[in-house]
């Protein structure tokens, strides 16, 4: 064989070798490839999946806030309720028609001291809710994520500032008129033999003058707290 001839066969082998590495090192490389691309896809997943469960772990926590929240705007509602039913016994006490028998005056008399007392038991309830259910707000707050606590906090502080005050002003000025009434309903019982009601014009009469100048007296006092209550609770909602 001469020389050019044995180099043509050499060449040709060398080709072939090239050719079965060359095809190797492409299944190698596409076999790399396709593991990697696997592996970036199960890493998405698993991101994907660990992000899902905090997102519903954050929904979870913040239905909780709502609920708790809701929960203590029903029973806030529910003790609001409770307390205007009982205070509109209470005012009624003092209506003449209520009044038109010397044994219904020492009734409501004595209905009007238990009630008062009822009405005092039930004014610290609601403004207690306030107070007791803030540890609570604050425990769930505080395992929400910084943006949703921030959210659930201006929440709770709103409801919090608008309505534990407009209670609180409400009650204060229940404390004024309430005070008023067990007066005019202890004078009624105190001077019982000198009064008399007029139906027809809804109004409580004493014979003695003194008296019935007191007991205007008295029914005065307390509308001028009801209407600076009245206005006082208008312009809080205003």
């Amino acid at each position: 064989m001469s020389i050019k001839s044995w180099n043509i066969v050499l060449v040709v082998a060398l080709l072939a070798v090239l050719a079965i590495g060359g095809a190797f090192l492409y299944k190698s490389g596409t076999g790399r490839s396709s593991e990697a691309a696997k592996e970036q896809e199960a890493q998405v997943a698993v991101r994907e999946q660990v992000a899902k469960k905090r997102y519903e772990a954050k929904k979870v926590l913040y239905s909780e806030f709502e609920a708790a929240l809701n929960g203590f705007i029903q029973e806030l509602d529910q003790e609001a309720r409770a307390y205007k039913a009982l205070r509109k016994v209470y005012m009624d006490l003092i209506v003449p028609v209520n009044l038109r028998a010397p044994e219904f005056v020492v009734e409501n008399h004595n209905i009007g001291v238990r009630t008062n007392m009822e009405l005092q038991l039930q004014m610290e309830k609601i403004i207690s809710m306030f107070t007791n259910t803030d540890a609570k707000m604050r425990n769930l707050i505080s395992r929400l994520p910084d943006d949703e606590a921030e959210r659930a906090s201006a929440q709770w502080k709103s409801l919090q500032d608008e309505q534990a005050e407009m209670y609180l002003q409400f009650f204060t000025a229940d404390q004024d008129i309430f005070a008023k009434v067990q007066q005019l309903l202890g004078f009624y019982y105190a001077h019982r033999a000198d009064m008399s009601i007029d139906v027809a014009r809804n109004s409580v009469d004493f014979a003695t003058p003194e008296n019935q100048a007191t007991a205007l007296a008295y029914q005065k006092e307390i509308d001028v707290l009801k209407q600076a209550q009245a206005a006082m609770m208008r312009a809080e909602r205003s």
